[in-house]
């Protein structure tokens, strides 16, 4: 860090390897661009899983009341991504927002319903499916 009124952040050299084996990207859609969709690639394992909640978090902090994530390209996600997963869940509702689950397939697709998160009632095929549920 630089000792200014400024800090800057490390560059991706300096940060330890783990904390890019999660990746996401967001952009607005919607009549007024008021849903948001977070498309998730990589684990979301216990190495990623702070990570990823506090970037969801930083959302609704920021004013985001709807949000689908995109698991499209989810490749892993353990127990204690699972236990993120409910904690955005719960943030939205007692907020008054939601979250959809969009794209949800293969072996994440059975541990959601292995563990009963397909119960939440807001996992779709798609993410156009998410966001017409709204």
């Amino acid at each position: 860090m630089q000792s200014s009124d400024t800090e800057t952040l490390p560059s991706r050299v300096d940060l330890p390897w783990r904390f890019f084996m999660i990746d996401y990207d967001r952009y607005r859609t919607g009549d007024s661009d008021e849903i948001l969709v977070m498309k998730v690639t990589g684990k979301l394992d216990n190495e990623t899983s702070l990570c990823f909640c506090e970037c969801v978090e930083s959302q609704i902090v920021d004013g985001s009341t709807k949000i689908v994530l995109d698991f499209g390209g989810l490749d892993e996600n353990s127990s204690l991504g699972l236990g993120m997963l409910v904690r955005v869940h719960s943030w939205m509702k007692n907020l008054g927002g939601n979250v959809r689950f969009a794209n949800i397939r293969g072996v994440a697709a059975e541990v959601f319903t292995a563990v009963g998160l397909n119960k939440l009632g807001n996992f779709y095929l798609s993410i156009d499916e998410a966001c017409q549920a709204f």
